[in-house]
């Protein structure tokens, strides 16, 4: 299996900042084999999970089987983001299922020929989208109209003060919609044809209005991005993600907020291929490590009967079947994610993880009440007036509304300007970086055309020259003039106070990468294919 997909037996490398990946000819993966008890089973997998790869030697897939018992196993097959996303996970399901059937038989896999590989989707996005022709540009245009003018913070009903990082530790709360009320959902969805995605979209723009958003609000939404049937069967993070921005005002209904979803999750389906990292490039909105995406700060993502986790047969025969198991992760990425799965029982499962940093566990629990109350509504009461509409008693939204707790965050030191010297050579450094002249220390890096991939060449360049430059320093001071003072003071801050000072974590990730390693990483496949 590792053998036919290229992306699985690719690393990741870097010179001067810039990331490549190293495809190569073949790659071996040992299947760890281990006996454990089945109340061991959950521990063990934990423990699994936390593996940290290293990008650039080791293989990004690593398999561990469990036996359980004779008749019972485990494989956990882990695999770093960078190389994968959930539709590739039916797909290496599928080939598993295939090889394991020849195995049985004693023979080869029978594989059908892949009809391409990531690197060649890589290709097509890059010449598609990095140098756009008509058809790039009429995408990114329409996006462009879509979210003119889109506000710089969506927040709602927070205890404490956004802080400096925000960090990704969730907490986490969970409820469950009845088969009777789905039914309602959905047939309300089919009567103004929409899906049922389209429902609870509309119910959490609703509680995200109810508790203070405001009446423009953008939601952001993982999509497959695999409009070409050629991709069906391609193992690697083809995935993006679209923004959904809904327009509350002048008190519509909720069968109103519904029809303006549909529009909204069609148009944005119509146009899901353009990457959301050449968007926000193309957008440039403002950039902040208090905001983990400049563009939105809640998401929803359903699953419904999802083919990647349907039981399959795995010996051909019925005898053996293979169940695949959902795992969940305490991890918020962003202010506030919702997720729905539909159960066995014709239900939907509800999880929702807010950011620990800004809400504490009993409003995390008033938040998912609030949901839980928006979808009864839209179920009953669709044609009410959205500001009739009542989600939480007085005592709980006075509760929610109570002034944030302000931020313990330690002095900071001054960033009016560095010196002369740190000045010019991040400007040299920068206008090589860009093939521009005349830049100011008060011009604003990405209004100058930086990005991600920018700060990480910009950053290795500068450590080159001595100069003590992060890509979080480039997001988090925006002037060269405030850079250069941030570079300066961090030279000038001990050792082991620098030590001790972690970085922030990369999302989805075991890495350890930072935000922007991450992203200029995850961007290699379009830039070096």
């Amino acid at each position: 299996m590792v053998a036919r997909h290229e992306v699985l037996r690719t690393n990741f490398v870097e010179h001067e900042g810039v990331p490549y990946q190293l495809v190569h000819p073949a790659m071996r993966v040992q299947l760890e084999v281990r006996d454990v008890s089945a109340d061991q089973a959950d521990q063990v997998l934990a423990e699994l999970r936390r593996h940290v790869f290293t990008l650039e030697s080791e293989p990004l897939i690593r398999p561990t089987l469990l036996r359980l018992g004779p008749a019972t196993h485990v494989l956990l097959v882990l695999v770093h983001h960078i190389v994968t996303d959930h539709s590739s996970f039916g797909v290496v399901v599928d080939d598993l299922i295939t090889a394991y059937r020849a195995r049985l038989r004693a023979g080869p896999p029978q594989w059908f020929e892949a009809p391409l590989q990531f690197a060649d989707f890589a290709v097509w996005q890059r010449n598609t989208f990095d140098e756009p022709g008509e058809w790039g540009h009429v995408e990114l245009a329409w996006w462009r109209q879509v979210l003119a003018g889109l506000p710089g913070d969506i927040s709602i009903a927070l205890d404490h003060t956004r802080p400096p990082v925000l960090g990704r530790r969730g907490e986490v709360v969970t409820f469950t919609v009845s088969a009777p009320r789905r039914t309602a959902l959905t047939r309300l969805a089919e009567d103004h044809g929409a899906t049922e995605f389209m429902v609870y979209h509309a119910a959490l723009a609703v509680v995200l209005h109810k508790l203070g958003g405001g009446t423009d609000l953008a939601v952001g939404s993982p999509v497959a991005a695999r409009v070409d049937r050629a991709t069906e069967q391609l193992a690697g993070p083809c995935a993006n993600v679209v923004v959904l921005r809904s327009d509350l005002s002048d008190d519509p209904s909720l069968r109103g907020i519904l029809i303006g979803s549909r529009d909204t999750v069609l148009g944005a389906l119509a146009h899901q291929e353009l990457p959301i990292e050449r968007l926000v490039e193309a957008i440039n909105p403002p950039r902040s490590p208090s905001r983990n995406h400049p563009l939105f700060q809640h998401s929803i993502h359903f699953r419904g009967h999802d083919w990647a986790l349907l039981p399959r047969d795995l010996t051909g025969d019925g005898a053996t079947t293979v169940v695949a198991l959902s795992m969940d992760f305490e991890v918020s990425l962003l202010d506030l994610n919702v997720g729905l799965d539909v159960t066995p029982d014709g239900g939907l499962a509800v999880r929702v993880v807010a950011n620990a940093d800004l809400y504490e566990p009993d409003s995390v629990q008033l938040i998912a009440s609030a949901l839980d109350a928006a979808l009864d509504a839209f179920a009953t009461m669709p044609d009410a007036a959205l500001s009739t509409v009542c989600l939480l008693p007085a005592a709980d939204l006075e509760t929610l509304f109570a002034p944030p707790t302000p931020v313990d965050a330690e002095p900071t030191r001054s960033v009016t300007g560095g010196s002369a010297e740190t000045e010019r050579t991040l400007i040299a450094l920068l206008e090589e970086l860009l093939e521009i002249s005349d830049v100011d220390p008060d011009d604003n890096f990405f209004a100058l055309g930086g990005d991600s991939i920018v700060s990480v060449q910009w950053s290795a360049r500068a450590a080159a020259h001595g100069l003590a430059l992060t890509p979080a320093m480039v997001f988090a001071h925006l002037t060269i003039a405030e850079l250069a003072a941030a570079v300066d003071a961090a030279a000038d801050q001990p050792a082991a106070e620098a030590a001790s000072t972690p970085a922030p974590a990369a999302p989805m990730s075991a890495s350890g990468l930072d935000d922007d390693a991450l992203a200029a990483l995850a961007a290699s496949w379009q830039q070096h294919s």
